[in-house]
């Protein structure tokens, strides 16, 4: 935008009410022009020094991803209560919500029995048998054999009696079935009583202990299942979202809350492809919201998304900004001041120097106590100073007020002399 000074709009003012007023420096005869007064402008020298230049930029307030967490629970059930309501501050461990309990503490209870009954087994395994039921064994084994003594010697008679015709052969075989009956009820008695005198067998012992892992892992889930009907935040930070209501059913994996430390945030900007390589890990930002006014928040430069677009290589980029006093909240339209590249043995002079004549960079130097204006380029901004790249030199006597418009030539009155030769201000930033 150009700059109108002053002496120009006064004289607009004044044709339009039908005056005729004479300004210094008119175009006109040499005889006009050196009759004319002085122009009063201000001015300062243009200095080398290190420029820490910095870039303007809006942006958002965003949230850090890697500090938000969705809340979803891991079985199905109904909500027996909602415990906390959005933008809730919480802790870390902290209960949110409690889902029915009932049936998974029945079922906790059911497990553990099977567990007690599988421990009693191996318990009795490990043990042994008990010198009463081997000694019970033993008389069962002894009254086996007894009876197999006695039905023997029956047979035995009964066949002299069989051979001889004197027995029919309905009775010889009753016999007969009654001795190998006897005879099979010894041999298992035997078999028991052998069993219980050596101890069990590490087969059987292995079997039970398998038992008793596996109940103890059915008592492990029901516990935890148990554990999953309160649902706790696994980080501490802000409520910002919350469906959950009392009763309603839940299923695994729908998001019930999400809670967000917002301790930190990102200021979320785009940065011109230009600029990309001017910017430096952790460079400085000064980020300020329009909701604050006067409030600046400072920050560091965190990384770039990774990805240019397409159309204009900008990137956007995140400003960590400490939050600790939940001012900064995500979503807001934000302004942001990072700090670029320091530029060394920079040329520069003041932003009010410079002035804008059909679309190019102007300034107005004095030489020999005259104005003259001069195209020049550009280089960085900081702060009210700007880099000259081209057009003017260092020590330069630039105007930095009142030299807009005036023609090649024309004599000036410097009224400010600033301390040391008239050098530039020292600000950077």
């Amino acid at each position: 935008m150009r700059r109108i000074p002053l002496v120009v709009v006064s004289l607009i003012t004044a044709m339009a009410a039908g005056a005729t007023i004479t300004i210094g420096c008119r175009r006109d005869t040499a005889d006009e022009t050196a009759a004319a007064p002085l122009v009063p402008v201000k001015v300062c020298r243009a200095k080398v020094l290190t420029l820490h230049p910095t870039l303007d930029l809006t942006g958002v307030i965003v949230a850090i991803p890697e500090r938000s967490a969705t809340i979803s629970p891991q079985i199905g059930g109904w909500i027996k209560d909602v415990l906390v309501t959005e933008s809730d501050t919480v802790k870390a461990g902290q209960e949110l919500i409690r889902m029915d309990p009932r049936i998974a503490q029945i079922n906790l209870e059911k497990v553990r029995a099977s567990l007690l009954e599988n421990e009693a087994t191996l318990a009795r395994l490990r043990n042994g048998y008990l010198p009463k039921e081997i000694d019970m064994a033993r008389a069962e084994m002894a009254q086996a054999k007894a009876n197999v003594g006695a039905l023997r010697g029956q047979f035995d008679a009964a066949k002299s009696l069989h051979e001889k015709h004197e027995m029919s052969s309905v009775q010889y075989g009753k016999l007969a079935s009654e001795l190998q009956a006897a005879e099979a009820a010894f041999a298992a008695a035997e078999a028991k009583w052998k069993l219980m005198a050596s101890g069990t067998r590490s087969e059987d012992i292995a079997k039970a202990e398998a038992q008793v892992a596996g109940a103890k892992a059915d008592v492990n889930s029901a516990e935890l299942t148990l554990q999953f009907c309160t649902i706790s935040s696994p980080i501490a930070g802000r409520i910002t979202r919350l469906s959950a209501q009392q009763g309603m059913s839940a299923q695994p994996a729908v998001v019930l809350a999400t809670v967000t430390d917002l301790s930190d945030v990102f200021a979320r900007v785009r940065i011109p492809n230009v600029y990309q390589t001017q910017v430096l890990k952790q460079a400085d930002a000064l980020v300020s919201v329009g909701t604050l006014p006067g409030k600046e928040f400072p920050g560091k430069f965190a990384r770039t998304s990774g990805q240019a677009d397409v159309n204009t290589g900008a990137v956007d980029a995140l400003i960590l900004v400490p939050n600790q006093e939940n001012m900064l909240q995500p979503g807001l339209t934000c302004n942001v001041r990072l700090s670029l590249r320091e530029i060394k043995d920079a040329l520069v002079v003041p932003v009010t120097a410079i002035a804008d004549r059909d679309g190019a960079h102007v300034l107005t130097l004095v030489r020999d106590g005259k104005a003259y204006e001069i195209e020049v380029q550009l280089g960085q901004k900081a702060g009210d100073l700007v880099q000259i790249t081209e057009g003017v030199k260092a020590g330069d006597l630039v105007v930095t007020e009142g030299g807009y418009g005036l023609p090649d030539g024309c004599p000036v009155k410097i009224e400010q002399e600033p301390p040391g030769h008239e050098e530039c201000p020292q600000r950077t930033r």
